[in-house]
Parts: C-alpha cells; sequence; structure tokens
C-alpha cells in the first residue's frame, strides 16, 4: 500500500507539510485545505509560514555628513589626479543629492582613465556622468574614446546625440563642427553629411555644393535613385553655374526623364 500524503487540491504533485498555522501551499501562496495523495514521488517543496504581517523594511540609509567630504578633499589637494579619491567624491555628492557635483568628479575620473589609456574603463565613467546629468562636452569625450577602441558606429551615435542637442539650442557653428567630425569619422554616413550641406546653405557657405557633390557620389554608387534626384535638384538650384556639377547633374535627372 503506498504511503498516504497531503497535498495541495489544487496541485497535487506539491506535497504539505503541517505549519503550525496550517497548511500552506507555495505554489498558490496561500492556506489551503490539504488533499491525500498517494503518490510517493511527488516532490516536496520547500514550506514557510504563511505570514500575517509582511517583514518591516530595512531603515533608510542615513545621508553622510559633508564634513565626511573634509578629509577627501583635502587628499585632493595633495593630488588632483588621484582617481581614487575623485571617484570617492563623487560617489559622496551622490549620497548627498548633488548630481552636478557628482558628475563633475566623476566627469575627472573618467579623463584621467582616458589619459592613462583605460579605455574602457573610461567608457564605464562616462557613461555613469551622463546618467546623472546630460553633457554634451562629455558625450563627445565618450565618442572619441570609443573611436579610440574602433567602436565607429558608438561614436557615430555619441555624435548624434550631440548634433541634436546643439540643433535644438540652435548653436549652429558647434553644430557645424560635430557635423564634420561626423563626416570624417565615417565618409560614406550621407545623412551627416546632407545635414552638414543644409547647414552651409543656412550659413550662405559656398562649401554647401561640395558637400552635396559628396552626398550625391555616394548615392549613385550605391544606385540610392530616389535620394539622388533630390540630392542633384539642390545642386543645380545652388549652382546652376558650375559647370563642374552639370555632368553629375545631367546624368541623374536624365534617369528620371528630366531636362
Amino acid at each position: 500500500m503506498l504511503p498516504v500524503m497531503l497535498a495541495c487540491p489544487n496541485h497535487p504533485v506539491v506535497v504539505l507539510e503541517k505549519l503550525t498555522d496550517g497548511f500552506f501551499c507555495m505554489v498558490c501562496d496561500q492556506f489551503v485545505e490539504p488533499a491525500e495523495v498517494e503518490d510517493p514521488a511527488s516532490k516536496v517543496i520547500a514550506f514557510r509560514p504563511k505570514l500575517s504581517t509582511p517583514p518591516p523594511s530595512p531603515p533608510p540609509r542615513a545621508r553622510p555628513s559633508r564634513k565626511t567630504l573634509e578629509p577627501w578633499i583635502e587628499a585632493l589637494s595633495k593630488d588632483p589626479n588621484d582617481v581614487r579619491v575623485l571617484q570617492k567624491l563623487g560617489e559622496l555628492h551622490q549620497k548627498l543629492g548633488e548630481p552636478t557635483e557628482a558628475a563633475e568628479y566623476f566627469a575627472r575620473v573618467g579623463a584621467q582613465f582616458e589619459r592613462d589609456g583605460y579605455f574602457l574603463k573610461a567608457v564605464a565613467v562616462y557613461k555613469q556622468v551622463l546618467k546623472l546629468q546630460e553633457s554634451p562636452a562629455v558625450r563627445f569625450k565618450l565618442a572619441e574614446v570609443y573611436r579610440q577602441l574602433g567602436l565607429m558606429s558608438d561614436a557615430m551615435t555619441e555624435l548624434g546625440h550631440i548634433a541634436k542637442l546643439l540643433e535644438v539650442q540652435g548653436d549652429a557653428d558647434a553644430l557645424g563642427d560635430i557635423l564634420r567630425k561626423m563626416a570624417a569619422l565615417d565618409p560614406d554616413n550621407v545623412a551627416s553629411r546632407i545635414k552638414l550641406a543644409e547647414l552651409y546653405v543656412r550659413e550662405k557657405d559656398p562649401r554647401a555644393v561640395d558637400e552635396f557633390v559628396r552626398a550625391a557620389e555616394y548615392l549613385e554608387r550605391n544606385q540610392r535613385w530616389d535620394d539622388l534626384l533630390k540630392v542633384a535638384n539642390r545642386i543645380r538650384f545652388l549652382a546652376p553655374e558650375r559647370e563642374d556639377t552639370h555632368e553629375l547633374v545631367a546624368r541623374v535627372r536624365a534617369r528620371f526623364g528630366l531636362k
């Protein structure tokens, strides 16, 4: 005769054990009326009493006193590039609820790692800074570190973030610098090159046509005809007198049956 076991009526394979307050099924997450089963192969699951009240939550961590900063500031005065001290000051300011100050110290940690050639550590720290506050300068440093690591796609992503911020801010000079950096970093990134060309147009810079021509040459090589027609029309509108662009524009427009 098989031994009789007490199991959960909803989950017969869960064998119950009597607790002080009754029978508790961890699968149902409640006390149940047990059912008798004859199944010695049932898997016994750990049991625990159902608590009437949840356990008390741990007390909140007290913020450090500002006095805790003093010895670290003194230590930093002796060696301004001590990464350990800079890191500690960043952590203390973060605990004090001062993200701006924390970000400044962490940014100095990242810069020191970058100077020392610890590029992966620099990436981690710069990302930590950006979680605390947005900073185009730090994003630019992060992009440069990615470039040093050969991670061009990641570098372009960070430069793209900066370009969007600068475009919103209306800083045309800084935006031009970033777009030129993107064009140099990835010559085949036609989107950034066209943005640079359009920026030159707004600034009445004659370099606009040269950038459109470079974009057109890329689009033609990659047979992106619709985009190429748009760029060719921009060249035709901006520089109808430039003889060196006539052949390109005529060739593209002829493909679409245009004169």
